[in-house]
């Protein structure tokens, strides 16, 4: 079963930037959180498919409380960045799991 994850989004993304442009992009999306579908195989790792972007941690749990309403799905937040549409290794995906938090509304 799919739960729908909240987490930071990658800053590291930015890292190849030259530094004025790095700069410009932290401003923007600094603040910003993702939401997707966190499915997890164990002993196979876990996959992240990120379906949207929130400006702030905030408005991204008022849309997960829509989809869970709607879905019917568990809530979970994490406050590292994840990977997305990577196969996430195991020992990652255990990680991922334990320090996961569930969010009750």
């Amino acid at each position: 079963m799919a739960i729908l994850l909240i987490t930071p989004i990658d800053l590291g993304r930015f890292s190849e930037l030259p530094e004025e442009s790095r700069q410009i992009m932290e401003n923007m999306f600094g603040n910003d959180y993702r939401l997707g579908w966190y499915r997890e195989w164990p002993g196979q790792g876990a996959i992240y498919s990120v379906w949207g972007q929130s400006k702030n941690k905030e408005l991204a749990l008022k849309v997960a409380k829509e989809t869970k309403e709607r879905d019917n799905c568990d809530v979970f937040t994490y406050n590292k960045p994840v990977r997305e549409k990577e196969v996430i290794p195991v020992k990652l995906a255990e990680q991922v799991r334990n320090e996961m938090v569930k969010v009750d509304f």
